[in-house]
């Protein structure tokens, strides 16, 4: 008996979870950036680029990027530099894949830099490395779409999110936009640091356009001042589409945005003083497509007019649920050595976050801190604030085997308390994407007796039990399940189920 078999993917969990990875790399300023007296703060970016399978190894390729803020060997003014650093991380995940997917995010947990001379210097930070590694393993069942007349079969379903493609490119931009009027002219632009929020993605026509916000945020001395630095913050809406890349029917696209390098300078307003700022910057983006796939199968199958069973084998795979998503705020209040005369700028991060059940709700935990940019009455300082936290989740179902996590600082307010201390609230955004195994059995063939059926009965009566339906009986006598329902009318509902107990007419 000839069976037609498709070809379906398996998912198995090959490797999950942080990989701590040290890199340090000796550099030097640009030319044209003065020379360094006192490191204030360095900050590192880290953007994965591509993350592939090669054997037992997954291969990890992307690019740091540093800014740097400085007090001037000539002057306690201060200086600020950029510069980028392509890394590569080989981490061996046990297991050969010949086929598989991989997803990667990095997080900064540790950062130091040693100045070797005013030009030259050496950094060294400590990432994690959030690796999720599925392998597939493609196996063949029976194609439930293509079955001969005389084949019977019982179906199921399972879906899955496939990886489709992934697209990189970097749009460019330039903005002008005059000063407050209350705000000092510039005298000197100390730095100018961009950051992208996390885009939204818009599909229409197979095109994706991706929206976000590009924060613009300048540190300058004013005209005529005393050298004190200032902040000016400003935000673009800016759009990005990916012409060049055919979006399907029913698909998820996750996207992510960075600056990557730009470049301010400064102009004078109708009154001749310094309030326009004309930047220009690139946006490197990024777009994954998933799509939702559901594969049928057959459960249970047989063939009428002949005697045959079906060949079954267990199955299982690695499936993702729907991603559950929230917002919530962690309040802190921390005490330091340091005299703060003014707080100019301050940021916050997730450093790492992780998850535990208890009888209640699932937790998320880990740290996060809060960076300043202050001045005391003697210098400028960066003091980092770091604090534990535990966040409870209820009302979502916690009975999955591996969580994709994903949660990052939205907003950040900071003040002075009454009793000296700094208090710090921090709003994030999370994302947990679960995933779990099903095992499933299904038909892979379906095996003819080499004899057929020789009772010589061209109408049997039939006495069903209680645990008998339409699917049973039709299989235990190799008749059409349709036909044996049209000729008990009265004896079978919609779903199959009996709905009396009387004898059975079957006709061979």
């Amino acid at each position: 008996m000839e069976i037609y078999t498709k070809e379906i993917p398996l998912f198995k969990s090959v490797f999950c979870g942080d990989v701590d990875r040290e890199f340090e790399k000796e550099t030097s300023l640009a030319d044209y950036s003065p020379d360094i007296s006192r490191l204030i703060k360095l900050d590192a970016t880290p953007y994965v680029e591509s993350a592939i399978i090669n054997g037992d190894k997954c291969i990890i390729n992307g690019v740091y990027l540093f800014s740097m803020l400085y007090e001037r060997s000539e002057s306690v003014s201060l200086s600020f530099a950029t510069f980028n650093v392509p890394f590569t991380e080989r981490i061996e995940i046990k297991t050969a894949v010949k086929e598989g997917t991989v997803n990667c995010k990095a997080k900064i947990k540790r950062i130091g830099c040693k100045i070797i001379n005013p030009r030259k210097f050496s950094v060294r930070i400590k990432t994690a490395l959030s690796l999720s590694v599925q392998g597939i393993e493609r196996v063949k069942i029976c194609d439930t779409s293509l079955l001969p007349q005389n084949v019977h079969v019982k179906k199921d379903s399972y879906t899955y999110k496939g990886k489709i493609d992934e697209k990189t490119n970097e749009f460019s931009f330039e903005e002008s936009y005059n000063l407050n009027e209350k705000s000092v002219p510039v005298d000197d632009v100390i730095m100018n640091y961009f950051c992208a929020e996390k885009p939204e993605c818009f599909l229409s026509n197979g095109k994706a356009e991706l929206k976000t916000s590009v924060t613009s945020k300048m540190l300058y001395t004013g005209e005529g001042g005393d050298g004190k630095c200032i902040i000016s913050k400003k935000s673009f809406p800016v759009s990005m589409t990916f012409d060049d890349t055919d979006i399907e029917d029913n698909v998820t696209v996750c996207c992510e945005a960075s600056v990557v390098s730009a470049e301010t300078s400064i102009d004078v307003d109708s009154y001749g003083e310094n309030r326009v700022v004309h930047i220009r910057f690139t946006v490197k983006a990024k777009i994954t497509q998933y799509k939702n796939c559901e594969t049928e199968f057959a459960t249970d199958g047989f063939a009428s007019g002949c005697r045959n069973y079906p060949v079954s084998q267990k199955f299982t795979t690695l499936t993702t649920k729907d991603t559950v998503s929230r917002i919530f705020s962690l309040e802190g209040k921390f005490a330091t050595d340091t005299k703060i005369a003014e707080i100019i700028d301050h940021t916050s991060k997730i450093n790492e976050c992780r998850l535990k059940k208890d009888d209640r709700a699932v937790i998320l935990y880990g740290t996060y801190t809060v960076s300043l940019l202050c001045r005391s009455d003697e210098r400028y300082e960066n003091i980092d604030l770091t604090e534990s936290f535990e966040e409870a989740i209820p009302d979502i179902d916690s009975n999955f085997d591996i969580w994709d996590i994903d949660c990052s600082a939205l907003e950040t307010n900071v003040n002075f308390s009454t009793d000296g201390k700094i208090e710090a609230k921090v709003v994030c955004s999370m994302k947990l994407t679960p995933n779990a195994y099903v095992s499933f059995s299904a038909v892979t063939d379906i095996i003819a007796d080499d004899d057929e059926e020789k009772d010589g009965y061209n109408l049997i009566f039939c006495y069903p039990s209680g645990k008998d339906d339409l699917w049973n009986i039709a299989k235990r006598y190799f008749v059409n399940p349709d036909a044996l329902r049209n000729d008990n009318p009265e004896t079978f509902n919609a779903i199959g189920e009996l709905t009396s107990r009387l004898p059975i007419i079957i006709k061979k």
